[in-house]
């Protein structure tokens, strides 16, 4: 074989294996801002929650102890480290290792932790649950409007917003104060999915769905 085929071949193979956000030239595109934020958000509420299950007192003690373990433990495959660990692996598959530096996040964290100075902890978790939904929506939409929302993304983005809504009930049991339910743009459209999946007999909303899809998700019932 020719060596400009060897050198053709080489670059192809080196274009192929970049995050597509490199290929396309726009590592430092608002979307990138909108996951690294995202990121900070989730990394943020998990250091809180944890300090809060250390910290808190009163009458209540005792469940809001448990509570906030829930909070930052969570459940198998749900807890927020799988949930920063997911994304944080999706940023470095897509736009790059940089992405995720902590030169970068740890200075967002500080701020969203400083913006959230409310004394009472259930509320001050509370604020933050909200700020991190709205975070979510953000990387929902930058993503879509620079092209880079990949089937994968939607699909994380939108069980996080799922996941982090069930959090925000929970809290807002607690305060006795539950908000007026409104559906972000990436759970609007998993409802649309769903409902799209309902003609093959699921629920779950997958465009491959062929009446089952085995997801932790899916309402079909099957799996």
């Amino acid at each position: 074989m020719s060596k400009p085929v060897l050198g053709l071949l080489a670059g192809l193979a080196l274009v192929s294996a970049a995050p597509l956000a490199l290929r396309k030239g726009s590592r430092n595109a608002s979307d990138v801002t909108a996951l690294q934020r995202l990121l900070a958000h989730l990394r943020a509420l998990r250091q809180v929650y944890h300090t809060t299950h250390w910290n808190v007192s009163g009458g209540n003690y005792y469940g809001d102890h448990l509570l906030f373990q829930r909070l930052y433990a969570g459940e198998e495959g749900a807890s927020l480290d799988d949930q920063i660990d997911g994304l944080g692996e999706r940023m470095v598959r897509y736009f790059g290792g940089a992405t995720v530096d902590d030169s970068v996040i740890l200075p967002m964290m500080q701020q969203i932790v400083s913006s959230h100075t409310e004394a009472e902890p259930i509320r001050r978790a509370y604020h933050m649950e909200q700020a991190a939904h709205k975070a979510i929506e953000d990387a929902y939409e930058a993503l879509k409007a620079t092209g880079h929302k990949t089937l994968g993304l939607d699909d994380f983005l939108m069980a996080l917003a799922d996941e982090r809504d069930t959090v925000l009930y929970l809290l807002g049991q607690r305060l006795d104060e539950p908000a007026t339910f409104r559906q972000t743009k990436p759970q609007r459209r998993q409802q649309q999915r769903r409902q799209q999946g309902s003609s093959n007999g699921c629920g779950c909303g997958s465009k491959n769905c062929a009446g089952y899809c085995g997801s932790k998700n899916c309402s079909c019932g099957t799996r």
